[in-house]
């Protein structure tokens, strides 16, 4: 069965079994309203004031409301925790997605509306980005990114969870008042289908910002290079690469050169766009990694002198764009229409930085997402996440084209025929 009518056939499931557990809803929606007012009044600790259940039903409505639909159900949640002394719900949704909340400040940290676990029960550690971890013989064992975490990297999050907390705290009021406002917007779960600011249709999520043609990184679950070389991976090559992607595919043709194309670049042939996303062999990402000298934990001027390589004597133009910390606005960087590379940066015991990197190309204003990001973490099935930026207290940087009268890469093979991206709007 294909996607479509995978994700017909469940909202028709869940349509029915909905008016069965309605009343019990709206019971647990009053009770939640009662004690985010206690906390948000009366200063009672998040953490002794809700239980698990409770904590997974805020998730649930969260992710209902905010994608304007009533599809998510709990399915299993669990609390994992950090490095340090952070405690999170892990939630999983029926019939896919996932949401991590912060127990004691009720802060999303990170939604994935198209995940799908099959059991919690291993996972007891988490960190943001990197994903649920399984502890083996005093090594971490990373879901997302399939090995073991080097012991240097372990060390570094160890310290990073402590300001982590910080972080969150500086935001608590911020983060309950945004609950508040749920429950206050969206008084019981079949009210979703009057919030039109975010619509999830045919396996897509919408945010209210996007850059032009943002299907692409919609779609491209799996065809992009990735590579786990490198001590700590090296994903700031898989970020750089998806925003090489965009800037050729749909700003101007020669951010890859036509060798590069013929050997790192193989065309899908379909009817429609978004199964016509090229493929891009995991070579690109390992031959760009040496091309670098084997250079991992790339600050923003790394990235700048990365980009200067890669475009070295190639006939496009642009601007390198980069800010540190909280002076950036990823927000600004996609409204101007380019992708924008968030980085979460750790520094390691020997004085340099190791880097985590995603792609922001969309951007939430206004409901409980608001101020989150819509994100590909260069993962496959991570092509929709969306992600609250504070947790990546680094930098963000961005590849912006400038090239005049640019020529179009016709790279998307449409019913056997080579098509510009440029063609289909999404």
């Amino acid at each position: 069965m294909n996607f479509l009518k995978k994700f017909a056939l469940l909202n028709l499931i869940n349509f029915f079994c909905f008016f069965g557990y309605k009343n019990s809803y709206s019971y647990t929606n009053v009770l939640i309203r009662t004690k985010i007012n206690e906390v948000n009044n009366y200063g009672a600790k998040v953490s002794n004031t809700f239980n698990n259940y409770e904590l997974s039903k805020i998730c649930e409505k969260e992710i209902n409301f905010s994608l304007n639909t009533t599809l998510y159900k709990t399915k299993e949640y669990r609390i994992v925790r950090d490095f340090d002394d952070n405690n999170y719900l892990f939630v999983t949704f029926y019939p896919f997605g996932s949401s991590v909340m912060h127990i004691d400040t009720l802060e999303t940290i990170e939604v994935n509306p198209f995940s799908e676990f099959d059991d919690l029960q291993y996972y007891n550690y988490y960190y943001p980005v990197i994903g649920l971890l399984k502890k083996i013989n005093n090594f971490y064992y990373s879901v997302n990114k399939n090995n073991f975490l080097s012991e240097n990297t372990t060390d570094l999050l160890k310290s990073k969870s402590k300001s982590l907390r910080t972080t969150l705290q500086s935001n608590y009021n911020n983060s309950i008042q945004k609950k508040i406002k749920l429950y206050t917007d969206c008084l019981s779960l079949t009210n979703s289908s009057n919030n039109n600011d975010v619509q999830i249709s045919n396996g897509i999520v919408k945010a209210h910002v996007e850059v032009p043609y943002s299907w692409f990184f919609k779609y491209n679950t799996t065809r992009f290079s990735y590579s786990n070389g490198g001590s700590n991976g090296i994903c700031e090559y898989v970020a750089f690469l998806l925003m090489i992607e965009y800037n050729d595919f749909f700003k101007a043709k020669g951010y890859f050169s036509d060798e590069e194309i013929s050997k790192y670049v193989v065309m899908a042939n379909s009817s429609s766009y978004q199964y016509a996303i090229p493929v891009v062999k995991d070579e690109f990402v390992l031959d760009l990694f040496e091309l670098n000298n084997n250079k991992e934990s790339l600050t923003a001027n790394d990235l700048d002198d990365l980009a200067n390589l890669f475009m070295k004597d190639k006939k496009v133009t642009y601007i390198l764009d980069h800010a540190y910390g909280p002076f950036g606005s990823p927000i600004d960087v996609i409204r101007k229409g380019f992708p924008d590379m968030l980085c979460g940066v750790f520094s390691n015991l020997n004085g340099g930085l190791i880097p985590h990197n995603i792609v922001a190309y969309g951007a939430f204003v206004a409901g409980p997402y608001r101020d989150y990001y819509l994100t590909h973490y260069g993962w496959d099935n991570h092509s929709q996440v969306i992600t609250i930026k504070n947790v990546l207290t680094g930098y963000d940087w961005s590849i912006q084209d400038t090239t005049t009268n640019p020529e179009e890469r016709l790279i998307f093979m449409i019913n056997g025929r080579p098509m510009s991206g440029k063609n289909y709007k999404g």
